[in-house]
């Protein structure tokens, strides 16, 4: 009656991590990657800033975040400077944080 063949004893699951999983050098390559980012996006605004409101042209301002996004694209394609542009791209938030915070004490102290 019972014609059910017994069933293999399930293997042990093995939690190792897969090889190849980005270690730190990744990491330290994503905070140069931000770090950079807010660096660049730092000097072009407080070093255009006169310049461009006396002008009334946005353009360094396109030109960083143009390069910041071209920098991503090229470097998604070279797999060891990968997070390096990915670190390039999240800066970008914060900079546009940091671009309004300067925006508001500009038209405070004014």
């Amino acid at each position: 009656m019972d014609n059910i063949p017994p069933q293999p004893d399930p293997s042990p699951l093995d939690y190792q991590s897969p090889q190849g999983v980005a270690g730190s050098g990744s990491r330290r390559l994503f905070k140069m990657g931000a770090a950079a980012g807010v660096c660049v996006s730092a000097v072009a605004y407080l070093g255009f800033w006169n310049a461009t409101f006396k002008t009334g042209t946005v353009l360094p301002f396109v030109i960083v975040v143009s390069l910041k996004i071209l920098a991503f694209v090229v470097l998604q394609f070279v797999k060891r400077w990968r997070s390096f542009g990915v670190g390039v791209l999240v800066s970008m938030p914060l900079v546009a944080l940091i671009f309004f915070g300067i925006c508001t004490v500009m038209l405070v102290v004014r």
